[in-house]
C-alpha cells in the first residue's frame, strides 16, 4: 500500500515516515512537505529507504500540480499531521489558523475523493484512501461552546474535524476519515519526557507517547478505520497494544 505523510518534516511526521519504513504492508512512503523531507534517522534493521519519496507541495491553498494529483490518486492512506500547536495558533491570525487547520485538509479530502471518482473503472481503487487528521484533545466541534483559553483556535480544530468527516461521508465511498485527538505528545523516552508526563499526570491533563500515536495511525493506515474519533486514551491503548504485538 502507499502512504502520503503530509506536513513530512514535522515532529510526529518524521517518526510517522521513520516506522512506516519498517512495516512490510507499506510499499510506498511519500513525504508531502512545503521543502524536501530530510531522509529518515535511526531507521530499524527491517527498514528500507528504497520505499521512501520526498514530495514538494510549496502552497497547500493553490491549485495542486500534477505530480501531487498523482500521488494523492495513487495513495491507499494519507496522515495528515499540519496544523498549530497551541503556542504557535497564539500568534497566527484566525484566518491564517482556519486555512492551515481546516481548509488545508478539507480540501485534500475533497481532491482525493474526486480523483478516484474521476479515474477509469480499470484503475479505480477498490478499498476507500483512509484519511487520518491529528487534531487536539481539547478541540471542540460544537460552535456554540467556546472554550474560555484558545477559544476561537479550538473551535477552528472542531470545525477542520467535522470538515474531514462530512467530506469524507459525501466522497461516495472513496474516502475513509478519521480523527486522532491527542494531549500533549511526549518523546519515547528521556528526562524530560518523564518530568512532562509526571506533571501531566498530575494536573491530570492526557498524554500519549511519540511511538504509541504513531503506531495507532499506521495501524489505522493499513487495517482502516474502526472508531472515527479516536481520544487521547484510545491512542495510548491501541498503540500499546500494537507495540506489543511488535515486540
Amino acid at each position: 500500500m502507499k502512504l502520503i505523510v503530509a506536513g513530512s518534516s514535522g515532529y510526529v511526521a518524521a517518526e510517522v515516515i521513520r516506522q512506516a519504513l519498517s512495516n512490510p504492508a507499506i510499499t510506498s512512503v511519500v513525504g508531502l512537505g512545503r521543502r524536501a523531507t530530510p531522509e529518515p534517522q535511526n531507521l530499524e534493521p527491517t527498514a528500507n529507504i528504497a520505499k521512501f519519496k520526498s514530495v514538494i507541495l510549496k502552497d497547500f491553498g493553490a491549485e495542486y500540480p500534477d505530480d501531487v494529483r498523482k500521488e494523492f490518486a495513487e495513495a491507499d492512506a494519507c496522515i495528515w499531521t499540519i496544523g498549530l500547536v497551541p503556542n504557535k495558533a497564539m500568534s497566527t491570525s484566525l484566518e491564517e489558523a482556519g486555512k492551515i487547520c481546516r481548509d488545508y485538509p478539507v480540501r485534500a479530502v475533497e481532491t482525493i475523493s474526486k480523483l478516484r471518482q474521476a479515474a477509469p473503472e480499470s484503475e479505480a481503487k477498490k478499498t476507500p484512501c483512509r484519511f487520518l487528521y491529528i487534531s487536539g484533545s481539547a478541540a471542540e466541534r460544537d460552535q456554540t461552546k467556546k472554550p474560555l483559553i484558545l477559544g476561537a483556535y479550538l473551535l477552528i480544530r472542531g470545525q477542520a474535524e467535522t470538515g474531514v468527516l462530512k467530506a469524507a461521508e459525501a466522497s461516495n465511498g472513496t474516502v475513509q476519515a478519521g480523527i486522532s485527538r491527542p494531549g500533549l505528545i511526549t518523546a519515547n523516552s528521556g528526562v524530560v519526557p518523564v518530568l512532562q508526563r509526571g506533571v501531566m499526570a498530575t494536573f491530570r491533563q492526557p498524554h500519549v507517547r511519540l511511538s504509541e500515536i504513531t503506531a495507532t495511525l499506521l495501524h489505522q493506515a493499513v487495517e482502516g478505520v474502526e472508531n472515527d474519533t479516536l481520544q487521547n486514551g484510545d491512542l495510548v491503548k491501541i498503540g500499546q497494544k500494537v507495540l506489543g504485538q511488535k515486540k
